[in-house]
């Protein structure tokens, strides 16, 4: 049984994947396997990793005959990770030389730490460097241990101040957490934002979280895919405006039961409509965000833009 499970979903990602895969291969800490979830993608996608696997045993290919989004490729993977850690990896992103090595050590003395949030180096693609400074300042700001309700809450409760971030792609799990996550998400397919529900149910289950963002754990590319500062359609920003409302949808279902949740389920819906509204104020047109409104106000509803346009 491997140590780290890596897996990785893949749509139309030809042109970084074996980028991404030689950054696995290339691993100073070779205990690992590297699952490819290739989601119904019309690309060479499956033809590169299906050469990788004749090379080295360690990357295994899963083939879906129908896309089916990245929700649902990460669930698959993670069904079959048989590692006793698990890093997500985007197909688009790749992994520095001693990642894995660094990520064990620091595991190997905290055996009973479930999530282990890492530092990333965020390269910019098309993006001014204003933006891609302040993001990259943000998703390495340092924190505490924190244990039980605490790493939900620092994440997603407005009263704390959202003191961090909530990208999956930034904390590597043990597999037994993120498979009894991933077993109670939604099996509907999710777009934009699924990583603010994907973290949200993960979260609430775990019980002790590290951050050590000393060590630089991913390369990320920010800009090469929805997110940056590029100009949006109409129709790219209300496809959006629907994933985002979607998460939160599936938020509000997950954390109903669970009153200890309530705080942090309106504070992740709260946060999640900004970060949309975000995009209609830098990413849209003049002439496209009057456009959007009445639609809008259809998607979120009219109180939460009636605020967000306030906010503005």
């Amino acid at each position: 049984m491997p140590f780290f499970s890596v897996v990785v979903p893949a749509y139309k990602n030809e042109a970084y994947l074996p980028d991404c895969l030689d950054s696995i291969l290339s691993q100073s800490f070779q205990d690992w396997e590297a699952i490819v979830v290739v989601d119904g993608s019309p690309d060479g996608s499956s033809d590169i990793v299906r050469d990788y696997s004749k090379k080295d045993s360690r990357f295994v290919l899963i083939d879906k005959p129908v896309n089916e989004g990245t929700h649902r490729a990460r669930m698959s993977g993670v069904e079959s990770a048989k590692g006793d850690y698990i890093y997500l990896l985007d197909a688009d992103d790749r992994l520095p030389a001693e990642a894995l090595k660094q990520l064990h050590a620091v595991l190997e003395l905290n055996s009973d730490c479930d999530v282990l949030h890492y530092g990333i180096n965020v390269i910019g693609v098309d993006v001014n460097e204003v933006e891609r400074s302040s993001f990259e300042s943000y998703i390495n700001h340092g924190c505490r241990e924190l244990h039980g309700g605490e790493i939900l809450n620092y994440a997603c409760s407005a009263e704390t101040g959202y003191l961090q971030d909530w990208r999956v792609t930034q904390r590597v799990y043990s597999s037994s957490l993120l498979k009894e996550a991933f077993v109670k998400m939604t099996k509907d397919r999710l777009g934009r934002a699924q990583d603010g529900y994907e973290f949200f149910v993960i979260a609430s289950l775990a019980q002790r979280q590290l951050t050590r963002n000393d060590v630089v754990a991913l390369d990320y590319f920010y800009g090469r895919g929805i997110n940056g500062d590029k100009r949006l359609s109409q129709e790219k920003f209300l496809k959006s405006s629907r994933d985002f409302q979607a998460c939160i949808d599936a938020i509000r279902q997950y954390a109903a039961p669970h009153p200890w949740m309530s705080d942090s389920c309106e504070g992740a819906s709260s946060k999640l409509i900004e970060l949309l509204m975000n995009d209609w104020h830098v990413r849209l047109s003049d002439q496209d965000k009057i456009a959007v409104l009445n639609d809008l106000a259809g998607i979120i509803g009219a109180d939460a833009l009636s605020t967000e346009l306030m906010r503005f």
